[in-house]
């Protein structure tokens, strides 16, 4: 994925941008989703599964509002040919791991 505009490289770089804050509160809302949802699949209170299933819907909503931004801002690619898309990854993991493989 490529989060920077006008084709500027996805190297990890210590520069903040919005387009970097949205990626990574992207990041964060994903990881909380996936980690909320394991823990109500898990937990056997009532009580507990309710405000668990409440936290799930709002990291939902954020996470939808952040890609709404991202994509409108044109910092989030989502609308690409699946082809192009992973082109995209293949760069930005040589980019960041240059003796992975694939």
């Amino acid at each position: 994925m490529n989060f920077f505009k006008d084709g500027a490289s996805p190297v990890p770089t210590t520069d903040v941008s919005d387009a970097l804050i949205a990626s990574e509160l992207l990041e964060m809302t994903k990881t909380s989703a996936l980690l909320t949802t394991t823990h109500y699949l898990e937990c056997v209170t009532p009580g507990l599964r309710e405000v668990l299933r409440l936290g799930l819907n709002n990291c939902l909503n954020a996470h939808e509002e952040v890609m709404e931004i991202a994509i409108k801002n044109e910092w989030y690619p989502a609308y690409l040919p699946p082809v192009q898309q992973l082109q995209d990854d293949l760069k930005f993991l040589t980019l960041v791991r240059p003796h992975a493989t694939v």
